[in-house]
């Protein structure tokens, strides 16, 4: 079994409606994709499921979704290690169409 390298990426977005009326509320994420399968993107157990994947038919990009009344907060984890072998390195490049 070959060595490996972990990366691990552990975010928290919170949200605060301060209007009365309430509203829908959409925020986007993006999830490393690899085309190389030594390369392997794990999502967090505490991640926080997105409502869509592959958000404009862009692998990787996700949508979370919800509707909050006045004052209501929302918390969004976002969370992911990214394992590759030992002796590679990533390539870190966004590569946008």
């Amino acid at each position: 079994m070959r060595r490996r390298q972990f990366e691990s990426t552990h975010d928290i977005y919170e949200l605060t409606y301060r209007r009365a009326t309430p509203t829908t509320i959409e925020v986007y994420g993006r999830y490393p994709v690899s085309e190389n399968r030594a390369v392997e993107v794990m999502i967090g157990d505490d991640a926080t499921p997105p409502d869509q994947t592959d958000v404009y038919d862009s692998p990787g990009i996700v949508q979370w979704r919800r509707t909050l009344g006045g004052q209501e907060s929302w918390r969004i984890t976002h969370q992911y290690t990214i394992s590759y072998p030992e002796d590679a390195t990533l390539d870190r490049r966004f590569d946008y169409e």
